[in-house]
């Protein structure tokens, strides 16, 4: 009942609760913070992707992501950013 009156004043339940998976790829290729932009403009463009830090210096990634998301989208994304040559070397998935 409550979940009717809610509809009727255009209330939409929320998406059910995901667990997101963490993966780390190493980087390399990178020379400048606009290099970093761009690796992470791409790895955040493929769907299913929540968050995404990229590391100079340590010629890391950071991605937060839905369990459906396939390390090879990921690392097809920093290949095809064809930024300063930045390719990704495979990754760790942790949760």
């Amino acid at each position: 009942m409550l979940l009717r009156r809610a509809r009727r004043q255009g209330v939409q339940p929320s998406k059910p609760f995901i667990q997101l998976e963490a993966t780390e790829l190493s980087i390399g290729g990178m020379t400048c913070a606009s290099c970093v932009a761009h690796v992470e403009r791409a790895l955040a463009s493929v769907p299913g992707v929540r968050e995404v830090s990229v590391n100079l210096a340590t010629e890391r990634a950071q991605i937060e992501h839905e369990p459906t998301v396939q390390l090879a989208a990921l690392t097809a994304a920093v290949a095809e950013s064809g930024v300063c040559g930045a390719t990704a070397d495979g990754g760790l998935r942790t949760i």
